[in-house]
């Protein structure tokens, strides 16, 4: 059932908001869910909320994780309850072989699930096909008032060309936002890493940077024929970001998104067949890491996600070719992008954003901001502590790569939507 409503004066807290550039020591009133006031308030004025002494602390909004695979239904509950652990309060999720999001009781049933835990808002992005066959369309209209927030085929091919087109034009007529994971299908078929000297020396199929380039390339093309919003997800291949930024300055509406393990790792990474790093699209060169970060610090790349893929041991205890990819990464999101920051990658309030506003205004979310009577949709945490993620891991999933690497940061508290849903315990 649904927490109370949060009735919370965070005291002495650094509030630090990249969508209105604020960096401040300051204190935060909710009332019933709502940002009241912010400001210096005393707790004496306040006699009936509960006071968090949060010197010391960072106040963030909440983290908005956009693009992971649909989890299962039974699953809904671990996995929500992950996120809010990491700090995430609204998690996007597009359609998957297991849960397909292709018909509004698909769609009904993921929220209804998501209540009940009351831990995250999820975001069902919809199916553009029937089954993600990549045939018959969608009833777009009918699952976007169900609640979706966009349509994609996530990593399943529309390999016709002209099916492609119609779903553009049908989201073009009433003004809905698509997705794409961009891969060619032929190119990438039955391969699992990236093609170069790493998967020649392990004996290994790969995948070359063109089977990202031709399907980016084909979506931008449709996207600006059909005058749609396009949102394309887990861009891997430096040679894809100039396509990104000259489709902008052609008029085209196009944003994007970078992983969190492909700003941390490459093809080098998998080069004793460590499964843990086996992820689609696949790790690149050192070459493309670099080039990715460039493009999230400059803004060519409008988000940083999880992917959170949480897999059984039976998925990941396999040759390397025969595992699953993926990494669960929902709960290692923030600290790892802290980590950019203490390398000097990423600037605080540039990376913060990254998380937060930049992918929600993406999809038009009114989210990743903290502002004076909204709903409370924030995250406070513990900046200058480092932590294993295993010490406190909430998925079903242990199929990370940094589990058990000491990591900076601790979440101390988790509100979404005005309803706390993580509390660090002493």
């Amino acid at each position: 059932m649904p927490t109370p409503l949060a009735n919370l004066l965070i005291q002495q807290a650094r509030l630090i908001d990249p969508a209105t550039q604020t960096d401040v020591v300051t204190d935060v009133l909710i009332e019933q869910g709502n940002i009241k006031r912010m400001g210096n308030l005393a707790a004496s004025d306040h006699p009936n909320v509960t006071t968090i002494d949060a010197k010391g602390l960072w106040l963030i909004p909440g983290l908005v994780d956009i693009g992971a695979p649909a989890m299962a239904f039974d699953a809904v509950a671990t996995e929500s309850l992950a996120a809010a652990s990491g700090g995430v309060t609204h998690l996007a999720v597009f359609p998957s072989l297991q849960t397909t999001l292709d018909n509004t009781a698909q769609l009904r049933l993921l929220q209804e699930r998501a209540a009940l835990t009351d831990c995250v808002r999820l975001l069902p992005i919809a199916a553009l096909t029937r089954s993600l066959k990549g045939e018959q369309l969608t009833d777009m209209v009918s699952l976007s008032q169900a609640g979706a927030i966009a349509f994609s085929n996530a990593q399943h091919p529309v390999i016709s060309n002209l099916t492609l087109k119609r779903c553009l034009e049908y989201a073009s007529t009433f003004d809905l936002q698509i997705t794409v994971c961009p891969q060619d299908h032929d190119l990438s078929m039955n391969a699992c890493v990236h093609q170069g000297a790493v998967a020649s020396r392990l004996g290994l199929a790969g995948i070359p940077d063109t089977a990202e380039t031709l399907a980016l390339s084909r979506a931008l093309l449709l996207t600006e024929e059909a005058g749609i919003r396009l949102h394309v997800h887990h861009l891997s291949s430096a040679q894809s970001l100039p396509m990104i930024r000259q489709a902008r300055q052609k008029g085209i509406k196009v944003t994007a998104d970078v992983t969190i393990h492909h700003l941390l790792a490459d093809e080098t990474d998998i080069d004793q067949f460590d499964n843990q790093y086996y992820v689609m699209p696949p790790l690149r060169r050192t070459s493309d890491r670099e080039a990715l970060l460039s493009a999230v610090a400059d803004g060519t790349l409008n988000g940083i996600c999880s992917q959170h893929t949480p897999l059984s041991t039976t998925d990941k205890c396999q040759p390397f070719e025969s595992s699953v990819p993926g990494i669960a990464g929902v709960e290692t999101l923030l600290p790892l992008v802290l980590q950019l920051v203490n390398d000097g990658k990423l600037p605080l309030m540039r990376a913060i954003g990254l998380i937060t506003h930049s992918p929600a205004d993406c999809f038009n979310l009114k989210a990743g901001r903290i502002k004076e009577g909204s709903k409370a949709n924030l995250c406070l945490l513990n900046a200058s502590v480092t932590q294993k993620p295993a010490d406190h891991w909430q998925s079903g999933g242990q199929n990370s790569p940094w589990r058990n690497s000491p990591l900076p940061g601790s979440v101390q508290l988790t509100v979404t939507e005005g309803h706390i849903t993580w509390q660090q315990q002493a």
